[in-house]
């Protein structure tokens, strides 16, 4: 009798280690199908983040490619120490400017463009940090002589919203534009092209600029984009003033 309770007290040990066995493997597995779901819920998340997140894209509708007469890095017309300055002060973000240089610019380098007495500067002034990438890719446009087709081509597609602003946007406009691409690019990214942006905001602070468009005109100033009759009338008198009429 001692033989079989003890042969049948053995067989109710193992069988109870083959049952903790068995639970132990069917909570691990449990555990590991938790952590994967886990992990994947984790992915999923990082993906929808990403996916809410990304820059938004817009494609390029407008391209110019036109240098007007006299084109000097971001100015055109005549020499630094021409009779009669015009200083533009403009974002890229901003629709008056965008109006203003693909109207009543037009019109005055039509008109003025070949006078040797007439000079006309642009300054990128970003009215917020969202805007500065086109400031600093304006600057680097004009290292490359390329300033005057980046600046029309870029206020020609401010219908794509904030995506312009974005520097794969910026990218694809120099390519567009016939820049060199890796040295855009290096640019686009670089210090020193950001300093000088700084810079450029700086001199128009100093001066009173505090939203765009503003231009002066031998220092004088004209605020927002007035029509062209008040632009023509403010230079043909800085010309009769400089005595280069």
């Amino acid at each position: 009798m001692s033989k079989k309770k003890s042969s049948s007290s053995t067989s109710t040990r193992t069988d109870r280690k083959a049952a903790r066995r068995q639970r132990e493997q069917k909570a691990k597995r449990q555990r590991y199908i938790a952590i994967g779901i886990i992990v994947a819920g984790v992915a999923l998340v990082a993906v929808l983040v990403w996916w809410a997140s990304r820059p938004p894209t817009v494609e390029m509708t407008n391209l110019y490619t036109d240098q007007p007469a006299g084109a000097d890095g971001m100015a055109w017309g005549g020499p630094e120490d021409a009779a009669v300055v015009i200083q533009d002060f403009s974002d890229f973000g901003c629709g008056h400017c965008g109006n203003f240089a693909l109207g009543t610019g037009k019109a005055l380098i039509e008109r003025y463009a070949d006078n040797p007495n007439v000079r006309f500067e642009f300054t990128p002034f970003y009215l917020s940090p969202t805007t500065m990438d086109t400031a600093v890719g304006a600057v680097c446009a004009a290292e490359q002589d390329l300033f005057w087709p980046y600046h029309d081509t870029l206020f020609a597609n401010q219908d794509g919203g904030a995506a312009i602003f974005q520097k794969d946007f910026l990218r694809q406009v120099a390519v567009a534009i016939g820049a060199d691409a890796g040295e855009f690019n290096d640019c686009l990214g670089s210090g020193a092209a950001r300093r000088a942006v700084n810079d450029m905001r700086s001199d128009g602070e100093r001066l009173g600029v505090n939203s765009t468009p503003q231009f002066f005109v031998n220092g004088v100033l004209i605020s927002g984009n007035q029509p062209l009759s008040v632009f023509t009338q403010a230079i043909d008198a800085a010309l009769v003033e400089a005595g280069a009429s």
